[in-house]
Formats: structure tokens, sequence, C-alpha cells
């Protein structure tokens, strides 16, 4: 196996970011504007070096990826880090594709598999991400059971941006805050996850009411996921609902990184946009 021919692309989680780990569907889409692949370089990595102890070794050869590492193996990636873009995911994907005992032959299993390796990195994981990446095609995960979907991005007829906060975030950090708000009682996670799986489901009919869902979904995040939206970025979220031009809403775990953005028009204010992504 040659494993710097293969490249694992980023993703965006278009719905049920954090609602998925407690029920919601979610849909998941490859961005290879962003990517990452193997390598070999002049030096071991020591942030590979340091993971090495902590992978599931009933799921990965570890023999054979400490030996790589040694060679100086290194996971070239531009894909931003700490922007709720897949970074680990693809990195999970990696591992998975090129160090694994054995592919499982099922996307239940294959997930499973990915879900615990990237645990490594930011505690529980749903391993959507890192599914995604590995199979590069749309994801739905519906009633916990993930499938592969035939939705073309480009043809949804409204304009989906990428924003960036400019504001850090490790997805650990807001993923256990999201897990300790449910439990406290402390958001109407049921809420979220009907307004997400409304937009969701309209998104992929193609429904003449979707932006009008998505709105509902921009309110109610902003209302439950205030904590998870940096405060730097509260003003431009509340300018999209009350101008009705535009509406804001997480993408991944939230508290930074970048954030999705739906509008039937391209955004004036171009310093916020990285770009229209679709």
């Amino acid at each position: 196996m040659n494993i710097e021919s293969y490249s694992f692309p980023s993703k965006i989680l278009l719905f049920g970011e954090q609602t998925v780990l407690t029920g919601s569907q979610a849909l998941s889409v490859p961005f290879n504007t962003f990517k990452g692949s193997w390598h070999y370089g002049s030096e071991v990595d020591p942030a590979l070096a340091n993971i090495i102890h902590l992978l599931p070794d009933d799921i990965l050869d570890i023999d054979f990826f400490q030996k790589e590492v040694g060679k100086n193996l290194f996971f070239n990636s531009d894909i931003p880090q700490k922007g709720g873009l897949g970074s680990s995911g693809a990195l999970t994907a990696a591992l998975y594709k090129c160090f694994s005992h054995n592919i499982k032959s099922t996307i239940k299993e294959i997930q499973q598999d990915l879900a615990a390796i990237e645990s490594v990195f930011h505690g529980k994981s749903s391993g959507t991400d890192a599914l995604v990446s590995f199979a590069n095609q749309p994801i739905l995960t519906s009633k916990g059971v993930s499938k592969v979907v035939d939705v073309n991005v480009n043809e949804c007829g409204d304009c989906i941006s990428l924003i960036q906060s400019y504001t850090p975030r490790t997805a650990k950090t807001f993923i256990k805050l999201y897990l300790d708000k449910v439990e406290a009682g402390m958001l109407n996670h049921q809420l979220l996850s009907e307004k997400s799986n409304a937009a969701l489901e309209a998104f992929i009919s193609k429904e003449d009411d979707f932006m009008g869902l998505i709105k509902e979904l921009s309110i109610t995040q902003l209302k439950e996921f205030t904590d998870f939206i940096p405060t730097s970025f509260l003003d431009f979220w509340k300018k999209g609902i009350n101008s009705d031009s535009y509406f804001c809403k997480l993408c991944g775990a939230g508290g930074g990184g970048y954030f999705l953005c739906f509008s039937k028009q391209p955004l004036e204010d171009t310093k916020h946009i990285l770009g229209v992504n679709y």
C-alpha cells in the first residue's frame, strides 16, 4: 500500500451540529477545498508520536504506525485546525484507511471504528466527520444510522458561505458543554433537533420554504446556543435575522472557528467571508 497516494477532504456539517450526539438527523458533505494526506519528512512529527499510545490497538496496527512515524511520517493538511471543518476527522480517516487491521464491510461498523479513533482527539465522537472524509461522499445520519446520499449542494439554489469568526476553539470543550447542558436540562435540545431536522429535510427535498426554516433554526440556535457563539460574532448573527437577508448557524461543535451562513444572494460584507463555497 502506498499510503502517500490517498487524500482525505475536510467536511462541512450542514445540519445536526451537536444535536446529532443526542439523536437528531445530520447531513455532512465533503469539502475538497481543504484536504490532507500522508507524507514523509526530515524529522519525527511529535504530534503523531504523542498519540501512538492513545490509539485503539484493536482497530489500528500500532506497531506498523509507530514504525512509519519513526520514518518521519507526517499528515500534511491544509484543513484549518480548531475551525469546525473536520481536521481531526480527516486524520482519523487517514489512520483508518492506512493503518487499520481490517476495514469493516458496513458503514455502521466503519463509523464505529472511526468514532473510537476520533474520540482520542476530542472526547465523545459520532464518527460522522471521519466517515465523510473516508467515503468522500455526503452522509446522512438518521436515528443513529448513517448512509451515503445523493445530494448535490451546487443545485440548492441558495448561497452557502463559510464565515470566519477569528476565534479558535477546541471541539472537545464544546461537545462536553453541550452534553453537560443536556444532562442538566439547561437547553432545549429537542427543539433544536426539530428545527434542524425540518431544515435538513427541506434542503434535501428542495422545498420552497427552506429559507424560512433556516431562519427559524438560526433564531433557535441564537437562543439555545448563545454560549457556543463568540461574543464578537453575535451582532453579525443578529443583523442577518433582523434584516431578513442572511441566516447564520453553527458549523461543527461551535464555540469559534467557522460558522455557516445561508442567503439568497452573496453577502456584501465580504470581509467576513472566506468564500461562497457552493
